[in-house]
């Protein structure tokens, strides 16, 4: 599929959505590539941009943080004096894919799943607040780090005696009036900003080409649509005074993304009418290097299995669990996207994501306010790692990587056993022999943990939010935070605080 523009002809290829469900005339939302200024994609309703793809790195569209190197699409973008055009392959021949815009305003990615024989949606936006086009306002910046779907961060920032403010991990700002220079390096594309008293920020073009950062976009006015990514984006150079610079790396870590650049543009109303101020300040990197040496110590002490069970060393190499890294969970979950929540308990909430296999999963991310902890967080990772069985949910690895403590699970799609006992219409799915068939499923898992495993393990907080069903409706026995071991020959125990059910 090829979307996108001829110079000289005046060919435009969009995609474009359905009336509604049951009519496939031509509905009022466009995907398609703009004309005017740097090339961009952008979602429009009717004449108004409703969500921005945003600009081409060099392999990707700035905002759609998912689609890295080896992303189910294989991309090619054109750019010269014949065309503007996107043309949208697969890495994989047998890959069956689709994309649609839906008559909701809705970008829609589907692969087909031949066994099961269904499209399977793994990609869709808008999805957040900060996804609409311009939700922030002129000059705004939009960061969802501060909502509730995201843990509140602060971004690094690099003071330059020269008057700009670097801020990392940004989507750049609608590029419709920016100006664009190809033939320039980052550095000179300072100097010439730094030389234009109108110049309010600059960054690369293409930050993500095969020759490094290339290219030079500046922005002489009012800006639109910025927001700030968990784990994608481009570097961004707001310029600022020096004196302001200076005073405010006094102060330390500021306040909340927003106030500051709302602070920023009322200076900037009343001192210089032509210059946008934009200031973004993060002074953690002491307690980065904190929590990245605190994370390692982690590390090592939850995998080093031989001496928490006493196993030898041969057996000790059976229980590693594979190590996901942040930035391909991130990805996974569309940055843990709201709209991808399908829970949360004690232990914190719960994603939905797609690897980039295809393969769906369960996030289960350590909340700081969780009831649970650190120990209950060790105590699942140990347990669970080579616990193989019909009936317990399966692990495919943990996330321990900066503050973040993440467990990966097989996603099961019919939800939790308490889903379908007390709700009203969806306890009648439930027929008595298929009852019987999920009393005897946990009680198999529970026999495999009391006796038949290697270890001797209880449970201690078994109930029906706790029992998985997968697509079959087989039950799963889940969530071993509060589990505990038991020598071979131990029948009895004691604990220190009232726990479980």
């Amino acid at each position: 599929m090829r979307l996108g523009f001829t110079r000289k002809d005046g060919l435009d290829r969009v995609l474009t959505s359905w009336r509604s469900p049951g009519e496939p005339g031509s509905g009022i939302f466009t995907y398609r590539i703009k004309r005017v200024g740097f090339p961009q994609l952008i979602l429009y309703k009717g004449l108004i941009p409703w969500w921005r793809a945003g600009t081409w790195t060099g392999q990707k569209w700035s905002g759609v943080p998912g689609m890295t190197r080896g992303y189910i699409f294989n991309s090619s973008f054109v750019n010269n004096q014949d065309e503007v055009s996107i043309t949208y392959g697969v890495t994989d021949a047998s890959v069956i894919t689709r994309m649609m815009v839906k008559e909701t305003g809705n970008m829609q990615r589907f692969t087909w799943i031949a066994r099961d024989k269904r499209w399977n949606g793994f990609w869709s936006a808008p999805k957040e607040d900060c996804d609409y086009y311009a939700h922030c306002g002129l000059n705004g910046y939009c960061d969802p780090t501060s909502t509730e779907a995201f843990e509140k961060t602060m971004l690094q920032y690099a003071v330059r005696k020269k008057g700009f403010v670097k801020l990392k991990s940004v989507k750049i700002p609608d590029t419709s009036n920016a100006t664009v220079d190809m033939k320039i390096t980052l550095e000179e594309c300072e100097n010439r900003c730094l030389r234009n008293c109108s110049c309010v920020a600059y960054a690369s073009a293409y930050h993500e080409s095969d020759r490094g950062a290339t290219g030079c976009l500046t922005w002489h006015g009012g800006m639109l649509d910025t927001r700030i990514y968990v784990n994608s984006g481009q570097d961004f150079y707001i310029r600022a005074d020096r004196e302001e610079m200076v005073g405010w790396n006094r102060k330390g870590a500021l306040g909340k993304t927003r106030a500051v650049f709302i602070l920023i543009s009322l200076i900037a109303a009343v001192m210089l009418p032509t210059v946008v101020l934009f200031c973004f300040v993060r002074n953690r990197r002491k307690s980065n290097r904190r929590r990245r040496s605190s994370s390692t110590a982690f590390t090592r002490e939850s995998f080093d299995l031989r001496d928490s069970f006493g196993l030898e060393e041969d057996q000790g190499r059976e229980w590693e669990l594979p190590l996901f890294e942040l930035n391909t969970i991130a990805t996974a979950t569309n940055n843990f996207a709201f709209c991808n929540k399908l829970g949360a308990g004690g232990f914190g909430p719960v994603y939905k994501g797609v690897l980039q296999n295809g393969m769906e999963i369960a996030v289960k991310r350590l909340s700081r306010k969780s009831g649970q902890g650190m120990e209950e967080f060790k105590n699942e990772v140990k347990l669970i790692s080579k616990l193989q069985h019909r009936n317990l949910v399966r692990i495919l690895g943990c996330c321990v990587e900066l503050d973040e403590k993440m467990l990966i699970y097989a996603y099961l799609p019919n939800k939790s056993l308490d889903y379908f006992i007390f709700h009203e219409e969806q306890r009648a799915e439930l027929d008595w022999p298929k009852r019987m068939e999920i009393i005897q499923g946990i009680a198999r898992g529970i026999l495999y943990l009391h006796q038949d495993s290697r270890l001797r393990i209880i449970h201690r907080d078994l109930k029906a939010s706790n029992v998985l069903l997968d697509n079959e409706m087989i039950p799963k026995i889940a969530d071993f935070g509060m589990a505990r071991i038991f020598g071979g020959n131990q029948i009895e125990g004691s604990t220190n605080r009232v726990v479980g059910t």
